[in-house]
């Protein structure tokens, strides 16, 4: 298994929009209620253990924990307390009815790659994201 990619989840819709919510390997439980190892999502929709994201080794994917209000992937619904589905960049999660999240997954950094190389691949892709 290789080392986890970067996951942040920017809430782009709901009452918590604005928010960024960096998620832990090996994995992260997102619901309503803030308890230690879970990122809360403050939404009266959201359940208190609504749902999972893990890493399983080469990818980052989500799951539906039994929530009342359920949640979708790209606008699809996902099957409560089903499979978890494999999660991409730029993939949008819908939890409950308001709130969405944006995926932002950035690679692991490659130990190979100089300090250098890194800082300047980040400060473009921030540059691009001020654009």
């Amino acid at each position: 298994s290789q080392e986890p990619a970067l996951l942040t989840l920017r809430l782009t819709r709901g009452p918590a929009a604005g928010t960024e919510l960096v998620v832990q390997a090996p994995a992260q439980i997102l619901g309503r209620t803030r308890v230690p190892r879970q990122l809360q999502i403050k939404d009266p929709n959201v359940s208190e253990r609504h749902a999972q994201i893990a890493w399983d080794g080469k990818t980052w994917t989500v799951r539906d924990l039994g929530s009342s209000n359920g949640t979708t992937l790209n606008g699809r619904a996902l099957e409560r307390q089903g499979d978890a589905c494999p999660l991409r960049n730029g993939d949008v999660i819908g939890f409950g009815d308001e709130t969405e999240a944006a995926a932002e997954v950035l690679p692991a950094p490659d130990e190979s790659q100089t300090v250098e190389h890194y800082i300047q691949a980040e400060a473009a892709r921030l540059a691009e994201k001020l654009r």
